[in-house]
C-alpha cells in the first residue's frame, strides 16, 4: 500500500481541523515512516501509540492481523473512526495502557516521544506490553538540524527535541538492543524544510534563524505579506513532494537526516 491508497473522508466537526494535512509534506514525511515500518510487520497485533488520525494505522491493516490506534486526542480519533470505521481506536495515554503485559507483536510510535513529559515512563510501558523479541519503532524530529544548543523547541507542542546522542541513551536504558537510522530527505524536501525553519526570503544563516525561533517571538513580529508569500511559495512546491522523497537509513549514511528513528527489541 502507497500513500495514494490512504483516503479519508472525515466527519462532522472534524473536516476543516484535518483536511489541510492531506497532501502536505508533513503528512508525506510521516507516512514515509509508517511504510519503513511495513516491512517489520507479518501479522500480530500491532499498537499505534499516539495515532493522530490513524492515517499509519490504515497502511498497517494490509500485513497485520490487527492494529490498535490510540491518542488522547477525542477529535483526532472521532476523525480516524470515521475514515476507517473498521479499524479500533481507543482513548488512552500512551504512558499509562491498560493492556496486558506481553501481549503486542509490535509498537509503533512516530512523532510522539517529544510531547512526552516523562519519556521514561513510556519506553517502560512499551517495553512491558511488548512481547519477548517483540519490536518497537519510533521517530522524533533531529533536534541538531531544528536547533541551537540548549535552545528550546519552537513548536510549542513539543516539550523536548533530542539530538543523536540522547536519544539513544535514552532508549538503550530501556531496551536490550537498539538500531538507530536517520529519515533522509532528497534535496527538495530537504530545502523545503530548511526553508520552513528558515523564512525570510532573504536568506539567514540557519544557525541565526534557529537562534531566533528559539526567543519564541510572537508570529506577528514577521510581516504578513511575508510569511504569506513564502508559505505559498512551499506549498507549491511541497505539492511536488511523495513519500519516495525520504528514506529510513542507517544512522551512519544518513546525511543531516530531518528525524531520528530507531528499532528496539525487547529480549
Amino acid at each position: 500500500m502507497r500513500e495514494h491508497d490512504v483516503t479519508f473522508i472525515g466527519g462532522s466537526g472534524s473536516k476543516d481541523r484535518f483536511s489541510h494535512l492531506w497532501g502536505s509534506f508533513e503528512f508525506r514525511r510521516h507516512l514515509a515512516a509508517y511504510e519503513f515500518a511495513r516491512r517489520f510487520v507479518r501479522g500480530g497485533l500491532v499498537l499505534d501509540a499516539g495515532c493522530n488520525v490513524g492515517y499509519g494505522c490504515r497502511l498497517l491493516e494490509s500485513v497485520a492481523d490487527h492494529v490498535v490506534g490510540i491518542d488522547i486526542d477525542r477529535s483526532a480519533l472521532r476523525y480516524a473512526r470515521n475514515s476507517d470505521p473498521s479499524g479500533e481506536y481507543v482513548v488512552l495515554n500512551v504512558s499509562n495502557m491498560p493492556l496486558r503485559e506481553n501481549s503486542i507483536d509490535i509498537v509503533v510510535s512516530f512523532q510522539v516521544i517529544e510531547h512526552l513529559h516523562n519519556p521514561g515512563v513510556f519506553l517502560e510501558e512499551v517495553r512491558r506490553v511488548l512481547k519477548q523479541k517483540a519490536l518497537f519503532l519510533l521517530s522524533t524530529p533531529n533536534r541538531r538540524l531544528r536547533l541551537m544548543p540548549g535552545a528550546k523547541p519552537h513548536n510549542p507542542e513539543h516539550i523536548r527535541e533530542y539530538e543523536l546522542k540522547e536519544f539513544s541513551d535514552l532508549l538503550r536504558r530501556h531496551f536490550d538492543k537498539v538500531t538507530l537510522l536517520g529519515l533522509q530527505a532528497s534535496p527538495l524536501a530537504f530545502a523545503l524544510e530548511m526553508k520552513r525553519l528558515n523564512p525570510f526570503p532573504i536568506p539567514l544563516p540557519c544557525m541565526i534563524w534557529r537562534l531566533l525561533s528559539s526567543i519564541r517571538l510572537p508570529f506577528t513580529v514577521f510581516p504578513r505579506r511575508v510569511r504569506r508569500i513564502v508559505d505559498m511559495r512551499r506549498s507549491s512546491r511541497a505539492a511536488k513532494i511523495t513519500t519516495d522523497d525520504f528514506k529510513v537509513l542507517r544512522i551512519e549514511f544518513a546525511d543531516n537526516p530531518l528525524d531520528l528513528v530507531a528499532v528496539c527489541r525487547k529480549d
